[in-house]
């Protein structure tokens, strides 16, 4: 019994300066510095630090375009040349644009070779003068980009006479405009015409559509007379433009005191970046085949430009030098003022649509202005 106190006795002795002593060392213990949503403070030792994610570069894109000329004679050669740098993808899509009246539009497009090296061809084909750029697309894994803007502009291969402001809308009131974003298809009457007027009919539509930039398609021969008129004669429905020789006796038009006559046929309220306005959907133009002196080759040119004139939305002046002048003949080739006229009614001032409206979405043959003669 006695070895069982000692021994009792002894275990006491030794735990209660252990005691003591935790007691004591957990009253001097500082607490633990916390560390901050800022990042202050030390971290706990055992605590691991979590790696910052690295962020993605973002691919950039850039385009250089060099243009070899800022103006060419039409039909003359033009290219815009350049490269795409892009580490994402080794080929890209690029495409020239060029701003008309109512924004930038698609004109050419192409694909970078391996090297991001690209080449396109501006077009020449009619007259303008227009801001040009290239651009690529977005695509998944890289950003699109554009170049750097460059006006470029087409001129005539001959000096034009007279002065640019010596045109005239056919109607003023209501700018008689076609659609140049849509092709007009024409058809031709010839059956009482001399030989080699249907060649002078297709290189007056080629003149027309270089100085407007307006595009004309050929649908073939017709029985149907231009009688400017809404709804006088059966037309094919493929057809916009009617160009007819004819007896008098085969239409109601008076050749008593005319060679010939053209205009508008039919039209819509429609409107353009410059508002309403009315857009031309059918018309034509006819000639007198009993004329004395007949038609000859480039009496027949030169009738066919100042008529075809009327048709697309222009009017008369006085200025002698101009086709779209009255009782002249000559001089054979557009003026400086019916080249600003073409290029007002043209391609370059943009798209005209239609203006859904019930019951007023016509205009009438009064208000259109519809008809003019050639003395």
């Amino acid at each position: 019994m006695r070895h069982v106190l000692t021994s009792f006795a002894l275990m006491v002795g030794l735990l209660a300066p252990a005691t003591v002593a935790g007691s004591a060392a957990s009253a001097e213990r500082a607490p633990v510095p916390s560390t901050s949503a800022t990042g202050g403070g030390a971290a706990s030792a055992d605590r691991p630090v979590a790696a910052r994610p690295k962020k993605k570069r973002k691919n950039r894109t850039k385009v250089r375009a060099t243009w070899s000329a800022s103006s060419v004679q039409i039909g003359g050669l033009a290219a815009v040349t350049g490269k795409v740098k892009d580490k994402g993808r080794l080929k890209r899509k690029v495409v020239l644009q060029m701003k008309h009246a109512d924004g930038w539009k698609k004109v050419q497009s192409t694909k970078t070779n391996k090297k991001g090296e690209f080449a396109l061809q501006v077009p020449s084909d009619w007259l303008y003068s227009m801001k040009s750029r290239v651009l690529t697309k977005k695509k998944k894994r890289s950003p699109g980009a554009k170049s750097k803007t460059q006006r470029f502009q087409v001129v005539p291969d001959f000096v034009p006479a007279g002065s640019p402001d010596s045109w005239s809308y056919l109607n003023p009131a209501n700018r008689l405009r076609w659609n140049p974003c849509q092709t007009i298809s024409y058809r031709v009457n010839v059956a009482q015409a001399p030989a080699g007027t249907e060649e002078a009919i297709h290189r007056a539509f080629g003149a027309m559509s270089g100085a407007s930039g307006l595009r004309f398609k050929f649908k073939g021969y017709t029985e149907a007379i231009y009688r400017g008129r809404p709804g006088t004669g059966k037309w094919e429905r493929d057809t916009d433009l009617v160009v007819s020789w004819a007896l008098p006796e085969q239409t109601t038009l008076d050749f008593s005191g005319a060679h010939a006559w053209g205009g508008v046929q039919d039209a819509v309220w429609g409107r353009d970046r410059k508002g309403r306005l009315g857009k031309i959907t059918k018309g034509g133009t006819t000639f007198d085949a009993t004329t004395p002196g007949g038609w000859p080759y480039m009496k027949a040119y030169d009738v066919l430009l100042h008529e075809l004139g009327h048709v697309v939305g222009l009017g008369h002046v006085d200025d002698p030098t101009q086709i779209m002048a009255t009782g002249v003949e000559g001089p054979y080739i557009y003026g400086a003022g019916d080249l600003t006229g073409m290029r007002t009614i043209g391609k370059q001032k943009g798209c005209v649509k239609t203006i859904r409206r019930r019951g007023a979405d016509m205009i009438s043959p009064a208000d259109a202005g519809l008809l003019v003669a050639l003395p």
